[in-house]
């Protein structure tokens, strides 16, 4: 599944990552270099933040906490 995130507020205002989330495997979201999704100039966001999963066909977000 194809997934589009565009950021609408912060230093990466205006930005559009693209990302291919398949069933089964984690698509990641945080500030370190290592995510998928890596927003490294965001102190709000955490290292390993959060991740993107397909679930039957259902694009999921799960916050790391």
């Amino acid at each position: 599944m194809k997934v589009y995130l565009d950021v609408v507020a912060g230093p990466y205002q205006g930005e559009h990552f693209k990302a291919y989330v398949t069933s089964g495997v984690k698509t990641t979201i945080g500030r370190a270099p290592d995510n998928d999704i890596a927003f490294p100039a965001t102190p709000t966001v955490s290292n390993h933040h959060a991740y993107l999963t397909n679930q039957n066909g259902v694009l999921v977000l799960i916050d790391n906490g």
